[in-house]
């Protein structure tokens, strides 16, 4: 997932890759991103329980979070607050148009 996100947002976007969706909350709340994207399958705290979390705490719950994933998981996504969800590969291109609306929509709130 890395390479393909520094190919297709990497001129665009500052990115920053973490491991484990443990390391993953603390880190948000701390540097407050514009947005998070985020795979289901993590080590540790899997991508469903991150979004969650993230969207429970009032620190983090307005910063948009997209799902890029194999997984079409889309009802469940939106049960735990996924602002988006885009399946790999297919996708990939509409990673900029995504981020680039989450994310003005964010900064407008």
């Amino acid at each position: 997932m890395q390479r393909t996100l520094r190919r297709v947002i990497g001129d665009r976007y500052q990115l920053e890759f973490v491991e484990n969706g443990g390391f993953l909350v603390p880190r948000v709340r701390q540097q407050q991103p514009a947005a998070v994207i985020l795979e289901i399958l993590l080590p540790g705290i899997d991508g469903l329980m991150v979004c969650k979390l993230l969207k429970e705490d009032p620190t983090t719950a307005h910063i948009p979070v997209v799902f890029y994933t194999y997984f079409t998981l889309a009802d469940r996504i939106r049960e735990v607050g996924g602002d988006a969800h885009l399946i790999k590969p297919q996708h990939a291109g509409r990673l900029v148009e995504t981020l680039d609306r989450l994310i003005s929509g964010a900064q407008a709130e």
